[in-house]
C-alpha cells in the first residue's frame, strides 16, 4: 500500500520579523532625516563665512595695551572670535595653543579677538586659566557686525593679500584646524602674489577703551 507523498513542512513566518524590520526603517530614516537637518542648519550659519571675499581690517587693542591690525598685514592669520561665557569657546583653546606651538609667527599669525565681553580683567582670567599663548584683542559690535559673526566660536583663515580663504561656525578639532591651515599655505605657495593689501588705504581703528 503506498502513501500519497506529503507536502513538506513549512516553517510559519515569525510574526515579529517584518514588525522589527519596519521599525528599524523607520529609526534609519528618522536618523537621515536628522543627519540632514543637522547639515542644513550648519549650512545656512556657515553661507555668510566667506560671502566677502576680502576681510575687513581694524585696529584693535590688545590686553598688553598694544594696537594690532586685524588681519596681520601680509601675512596668512587665524583670526579666531570667541566669547568669555561660551563653553565651546572653552573646549577649543587647548586646540589653538597647539596650533599656535606647531607653527611658528612668521608661518601664521593666530588672532584671539573677544566679543560680549563684560571687563578686561574678565579676559585676563579667562588667557591665564586657559594658559594662552596668542593675544586676546578687544573687539566691537562693529567688527561683530563686519566680519558677520552669528555665533561663537566663529573663525577666518586669511591669507597674505586679505582674502578670506577659509571660515567655520563652532568646535574644530586639532586635526581640523591643522589641515586647513596646511591646505592654505600650500594654496598661497602655489599661487603667489605682489597684491599688497596697505598701500595707500587706511586701517579703520575700533572705539575701544585699553585696560
Amino acid at each position: 500500500m503506498t502513501t500519497a507523498p506529503q507536502d513538506p513542512v513549512r516553517s510559519k513566518p515569525d510574526s515579529t520579523t517584518h514588525p522589527r524590520r519596519a521599525r528599524s526603517v523607520r529609526v534609519l530614516k528618522e536618523i537621515g532625516l536628522v543627519i540632514l537637518a543637522f547639515l542644513a542648519l550648519q549650512w545656512w550659519l556657515d553661507s555668510g563665512l566667506t560671502d566677502a571675499v576680502e576681510a575687513p581690517r581694524f585696529r584693535l587693542p590688545s590686553l598688553a595695551g598694544e594696537v594690532r591690525q586685524v588681519p596681520a598685514p601680509e601675512q596668512l592669520t587665524l583670526v579666531y572670535f570667541f566669547a568669555p561665557w561660551c563653553e565651546v569657546c572653552s573646549a577649543s583653546m587647548d586646540n589653538l595653543v597647539w596650533l599656535r606651538n606647531h607653527y611658528s609667527e612668521q608661518e601664521l599669525a593666530i588672532q584671539l579677538v573677544a566679543l560680549d565681553w563684560s571687563s578686561a580683567e574678565v579676559l585676563r582670567r579667562y588667557a591665564r586659566t586657559h594658559e594662552l599663548n596668542v593675544p586676546i584683542l578687544l573687539g566691537t559690535d562693529s567688527v561683530a557686525a563686519g566680519y558677520s559673526i552669528r555665533g561663537f566660536p566663529t573663525w577666518y583663515l586669511i591669507d597674505g593679500t586679505g582674502q578670506i580663504k577659509r571660515g567655520d561656525l563652532g568646535y574644530s578639532s586639532r586635526l581640523g584646524l591643522w589641515y586647513r591651515t596646511w591646505l592654505t599655505r600650500r594654496e598661497g605657495q602655489a599661487s603667489t602674489t605682489d597684491e599688497n593689501i596697505t598701500a595707500g588705504r587706511p586701517w579703520p581703528a575700533a572705539s575701544v577703551p585699553l585696560p
